[in-house]
């Protein structure tokens, strides 16, 4: 088996993970040139196989079969393998509405039977993680888009913040057989770290070839249009109306971004998210990515 480098972006969901994705996949042409591939959602996704078809990983029911062909056929050629798909890792939530706990139970399973497929020399880990109340508010908001109809007190019976354990799942995931490095970023800080981030996933010449896109990719809902989606499931209205009602009620400056939480409890968030963020930073063999002086 090759040297190759293997690059897997993990995600997590709502931590601008389609931003970095499309920004990335933008120069994917001029990437190729450089021996470094990259596949995303767009490859990975609808009428392709996904990741664990494509390398037969737990989960999958119908696999491809021979994941070092599937492999040698992605690369190319080249000298880096870049997947970056936070679905392989499992769902943010399942049809009910409910997180898993502790979040992604199968994400040490699926990255160490990969690497013991292709990876011999490991593989190397990109997480981005975020503020546990504002990461289940995002949540609540993909719940109501994707046509979920839990009311957000029943979703937060069920999600409470305390199950977001960033630094449980560093653990796990840093201590996953075949993990070679592990580096970590802060949604918070993404827009300072964004060369950073390209450079770990793609080398310093692949990142030069990268420019963040310069809007955002997924809005998240406002508090209004949160409400009226809630109101009209709570009537029984059952027609799509969620992206209209979205575009009637747009974020902005009169419109604030929905947050399933208030001030004392977003306050709590940040006490323990910091402390999660000191152990992680602590943590042997983990990079938590810092802004640059």
């Amino acid at each position: 088996m090759t040297e190759t480098r293997i690059v897997l972006h993990i995600g997590a969901h709502k931590t601008a993970t389609t931003h970095l994705q499309r920004s990335i996949l933008a120069a994917r042409a001029p990437l190729a040139e450089l021996g470094v591939q990259v596949y995303g959602p767009p490859q990975l996704r609808g009428d392709h196989p996904t990741l664990l078809r494509l390398f037969d990983l737990p989960g999958s029911n119908d696999g491809l079969g021979d994941p070092e062909a599937v492999f040698a056929d992605m690369l190319r050629g080249g000298r880096r393998l870049v997947l970056s798909e936070e679905n392989v890792i499992g769902s943010l939530l399942n049809r009910y509405g409910k997180m898993p706990e502790p979040i992604y139970p199968d994400a040490s399973l699926r990255i160490a039977d990969l690497a013991s497929k292709v990876a011999p020399q490991g593989i190397d880990v990109c997480l981005g993680i975020r503020q546990p109340t504002h990461f289940l508010s995002s949540a609540y908001g993909q719940h109501l888009m994707s046509g979920g109809t839990l009311p957000l007190k029943d979703f937060l019976w069920k999600n409470p913040p305390r199950i977001v354990d960033w630094a449980h799942l560093v653990t796990r995931v840093r201590e996953t057989v075949g993990v070679r490095s592990l580096t970590v970023w802060k949604f918070e800080d993404y827009p300072a770290v964004f060369d950073q981030i390209t450079e770990t996933m793609l080398g310093i010449d692949g990142a030069a070839l990268v420019r963040p896109l310069d809007r955002i990719v997924h809005q998240g809902i406002s508090q209004e249009a949160a409400a009226q989606i809630e109101k009209l499931h709570a009537e029984g209205k059952r027609s799509d109306f969620r992206n209209s009602t979205r575009a009637a009620y747009p974020v902005g400056p009169e419109s604030p971004s929905f947050t399933a939480f208030g001030a004392i409890e977003h306050a709590a968030s940040r006490v323990g998210y910091k402390l999660q963020l000191r152990k992680i930073a602590a943590m042997d063999g983990v990079h938590l990515i810092q802004p640059r002086a």
